[in-house]
């Protein structure tokens, strides 16, 4: 989504999604322990959730076909993919501090 909100197209935001598989298992290991923590809040266990969402995955569409019904969604959903972020307190300001640091 910081690429849609720095003003990438969907094409670009896909591709670029679509290069995180090679390195899912490491960001999956990395953000393990805040996500053991995230999940506790709501009565769940990491290992469950990783065991299902294994079997979950198994077969799954590729990463970047993943990415263009997930944009889709938001667009049926919301109009904008952005919308629930703006809803959430994304605001014009943000978006343009964060352009300024990415695109400087």
């Amino acid at each position: 989504m910081l690429l849609l909100a720095l003003g990438a197209n969907d094409d670009d935001v896909v591709r670029d999604y679509a290069k995180t598989d090679a390195n899912m298992g490491a960001i999956l290991t990395r953000i393990g322990p805040t996500m053991s923590v995230l999940l506790a809040k709501f009565g769940k266990d990491l290992e469950e959730v990783s065991k299902l969402n294994g079997s979950l995955l198994d077969g799954a569409e590729p990463m970047d076909v993943s990415m263009r019904i997930l944009l889709a969604r938001l667009r049926e959903r919301h109009g904008d993919p952005l919308a629930p972020l703006r809803a959430a307190g994304l605001t014009d300001a943000t978006v343009a501090q964060l352009r300024a640091k990415a695109l400087a």
